[in-house]
């Protein structure tokens, strides 16, 4: 074949390989000199300053991060997603591709749960983004995700309960206790919507109903106001199981013959509580009393991080709770003292079920509430949390879920530790019996407390 001939056949081919390689070497970014596999292989490692390094760069990091948040690698598209979230708005021209994330049915939903954040933190605000949120809220199969995604709708400022409430209306697929569940989740923003709810048709009051009775002494008054007089003293009835673990082989019962029906407090207690976490970890103690703005709450919180176990580190802080809302959880507190947890009867036969299910986060906690000398509640629990035991640790853990709950919303006022806290401490360490690991963790507390 001629030479000239022979030219023409191969030099196309060989430009056009030239021309498609090149195509992928731009498609390939890099950043901070190195290539897409180098990031890939660095995101994969457990070192996080990589991620880091990727959140410093800002914009210039975008269209590294765009690659990786598609990688197929493990962690690598969680930590570029992630990575987008802290760079906030300046990622906005990922959106896109985030939304698609959070859209996308079959993705991981660890990934899901990234976009979601991350889209809130570049300030997407949008309605395909709010439709997307309460679409994965409704349909996820991931109980973490759906709560990342009421979360985040709340933080928008959306009316959740009004979203949820429709979507149950016009779509019969979407089951009550998803719905109530997410409402729970959604908290006390969605109270005055749920007391509309009542006067609905039979579906969204049924939601409604179940949804208050859950959410607890939060929606008593507002029911009371309202009128609905039955439903507030089953809020302070029932609400409580909410921060009980493992309790489904147990129902709630009131003491005595009489229907339940818990008063109003006349004025506030004084209480103090403590929660002390097994494995090393952290610890609270609390105490209250009343003031002139309300309920004056003094917090002492050792704090220990799970990858450094021998540091920790001792802080105090003050909240001030307005006095409305210091009753009504108050209330809630002296209610306990008449309600226990009761097993519920085994079916007999060869399929009675003898299943056990334990937590591995064993903590130690008392409770101590008293007005004007007369005790409201006196509870105290040490182990760990299983479905043997809820009728024994209910009272504790009811109450102080409840008195942690008290806080939301104020703000804490960071302070030096005082006498009080000292004089705390050292009562909490005298009767500091129930658990060998206790008494140490105490000691280490006021030895800090104390500057030793």
């Amino acid at each position: 074949m001629p030479r000239p001939l022979l030219l023409c056949l191969l030099l196309p081919p060989l430009f056009a390989a030239q021309q498609q390689t090149s195509g992928a070497s731009a498609a390939q970014p890099t950043f901070a000199g190195r290539s897409v596999a180098q990031w890939r292989e660095l995101l994969s490692s457990n070192d996080l300053s990589h991620t880091d390094v990727l959140i410093a760069g800002g914009k210039d990091a975008l269209p590294m991060l765009r690659v990786l948040i598609g990688s197929k690698e493990d962690y690598v598209p969680w930590r570029a997603i992630h990575a987008c979230g802290e760079i906030g708005a300046d990622a906005a021209p990922l959106a896109d591709e985030l939304l698609a994330i959070l859209r996308h049915e079959n993705d991981e939903w660890i990934k899901q749960q990234g976009a979601a954040t991350a889209l809130a933190s570049i300030g997407r605000r949008d309605q395909p983004f709010v439709d997307a949120l309460v679409a994965q809220a409704l349909t996820s199969d991931i109980p973490a995700l759906r709560a990342t995604c009421v979360d985040t709708l709340t933080g928008l400022g959306i009316d959740v309960a009004a979203r949820l409430l429709a979507a149950a209306d016009h779509d019969r697929d979407v089951a009550t206790d998803r719905a109530v569940e997410l409402l729970v989740r959604a908290g006390e923003p969605s109270i005055p919507a749920l007391i509309a709810a009542l006067g609905a048709a039979t579906r969204r009051r049924e939601i409604a109903t179940a949804a208050l009775t859950r959410i607890g002494w939060p929606a008593v008054t507002p029911l009371e106001r309202a009128g609905h007089q039955e439903l507030a003293q089953r809020c302070l009835r029932e609400g409580p199981l909410r921060h009980v673990r493992l309790h489904d082989d147990h129902e709630l019962q009131a003491a005595g013959d009489a229907p339940f029906a818990q008063p109003a407090l006349p004025r506030l207690p004084r209480a103090t509580w403590r929660k002390v976490y097994g494995h090393g970890l952290g610890a609270q103690l609390w105490r209250a009393e009343e003031d002139e703005r309300g309920l004056r709450v003094d917090v002492l919180t050792l704090t220990r991080k799970r990858s450094e176990p021998r540091t920790a580190e001792l802080t105090a802080q003050t909240f001030s709770v307005p006095r409305a809302r210091a009753l009504a959880a108050m209330r809630q507190v002296a209610a306990l003292a008449r309600l226990h947890l009761v097993a519920r009867p085994q079916q007999a036969g060869p399929f009675r079920s003898y299943r056990s299910t334990t937590s591995t986060g064993n903590w130690d906690g008392t409770v101590h509430v008293a007005l004007d000398g007369d005790v409201l509640l006196d509870a105290r629990w040490a182990g760990y949390p299983s479905n043997h035991n809820a009728a024994e640790r209910f009272r504790c853990a009811a109450a102080t879920g409840v008195l942690r709950e008290l806080l939301t919303g104020c703000e804490p006022i960071a302070r030096t530790v005082d006498d009080a806290d000292r004089e705390h401490l050292r009562a909490c360490l005298a009767e500091a019996t129930s658990t060998p690991w206790l008494q140490p963790r105490l000691q280490e507390m006021l030895d800090r407390a104390t500057g030793r």
